[in-house]
């Protein structure tokens, strides 16, 4: 189906943009929400997200990575927007990250099975921060405050994460790429 979808989009084909919707709307929404933690507000990141993709559909580049991953990066990158200005920083206090020990559920989404497979291979206080930055849009001086650490500190494991996760996902290509070639 994204393919499919992919194909609709690069031909300029509006059937792409319901398409989009039925088939990612549900876990985009799942992420934006997350990190907005308003319905309202979700829905108009959400379409806004959908406005966005449909603009910059020739940027999209499935040789780099999947149409679900490229929509998500989007509606977060979007999220993050909306919580970091004037408004939002008025209405809205930073929650508690103590709570954030536990990792969001990944496998809730079929989107975020591998994401999942590479971050729980991590570090425990790696995935904590993955966590945190990724998919709840927290910045890192948000939580070396409320975790009452350096930033330093945060920065570095949060680069060395981001290390492991090259070094986990180039282990799996290799495995993908050679159980491909020997089928």
């Amino acid at each position: 189906m994204e393919e499919q979808i992919t194909l609709l989009l690069k031909s300029h084909d509006t059937k792409a943009i319901n398409l989009l919707y039925d088939n990612y709307s549900h876990f985009l929404y799942a992420a934006i929400f997350r990190i907005v933690n308003s319905s309202n507000i979700a829905e108009e990141v959400m379409q806004d997200t959908f406005v966005k993709a449909w603009q910059h559909r020739d940027s999209f580049d499935s040789t780099k990575g999947r149409l679900s991953t490229w929509l998500l990066n989007i509606a977060r990158n979007k999220a993050i927007d909306v919580t970091r200005g004037a408004s939002w920083k008025k209405s809205v206090k930073t929650g508690d990250l103590s709570s954030a020990a536990s990792l969001t559920d990944y496998s809730t989404y079929p989107e975020h099975i591998d994401l999942r497979i590479w971050v729980d291979k991590l570090n425990p206080k790696h995935k904590v921060l993955i966590d945190l930055v990724y998919f709840q849009g927290f910045t890192q001086h948000e939580i070396a405050e409320q975790l009452s650490m350096p930033i330093g500190t945060i920065k570095t494991r949060l680069r060395q994460a981001l290390m492991d996760l090259r070094t986990v996902f180039n282990d799996i290509t290799k495995y993908q790429k050679y159980a491909h070639e020997i089928a």
